[in-house]
């Protein structure tokens, strides 16, 4: 009798078992997915945007000009204004001439973490300052770059570059300009 009960509790576990793998009242597992792709939420440089000012003088009461006097400049003052932005960062200026061609490009290191200027490391094989300069935010959050790029007793001067210039500013590793400027440098 015990082998019948056996062999019964045998066929009963068998019997369960296919039961529950032939049982289609349960839906399958799905596959997982081999990559779920979940767009990334937008870095820093992705939501920027800087404004561009360019004048002939250094002075904050400057108005922004998009036409400069080759005879009368002698350097253009250009600064970005980030908003958003905390930490270390870099940006690049590419100036292209009035051909089309690349004029001059330069790296200009800042930071908000610091007070005073800080030694710039990072490998790069474009023209950069030495140092990472401290920015503050001004009144509005806004961080404010500035640069001079020279004209009189430069390349641009001596051989009077005139024409439509276009200066295309990117920031840290990003290849696509965050914002292009155009302004023309007349006789």
């Amino acid at each position: 009798m015990r082998l019948a009960c056996r062999s019964n509790q045998s066929w009963l576990a068998l019997s369960l078992l296919a039961a529950l793998s032939c049982d289609r009242s349960k839906p399958e597992p799905e596959p997982e997915p081999a990559l779920l792709q979940v767009p990334a939420e937008p870095s820093v440089r992705e939501r920027e945007t800087p404004t561009l000012t360019i004048t002939a003088r250094s002075d904050e009461t400057s108005t922004p000009q998009t036409r400069f006097s080759i005879a009368a400049t002698r350097d253009l003052h250009i600064c970005s204004t980030w908003s958003a932005l905390e930490g270390e960062h870099f940006e690049t200026r590419h100036f292209y001439a009035p051909p089309g061609e690349l004029y001059y490009q330069k790296l200009i290191p800042f930071s908000t973490d610091i007070e005073a200027p800080y030694p710039f490391t990072h490998p790069v094989s474009i023209p950069h300052a030495t140092a990472i300069r401290p920015v503050l935010p001004n009144e509005r959050g806004e961080l404010v770059v500035c640069d001079q790029l020279a004209v009189a007793g430069a390349w641009i001067g001596d051989h009077q570059l005139t024409g439509a210039w276009r200066l295309d500013i990117s920031l840290d590793d990003s290849k696509t300009a965050a914002n292009s400027f155009s302004f023309e440098i007349a006789p």
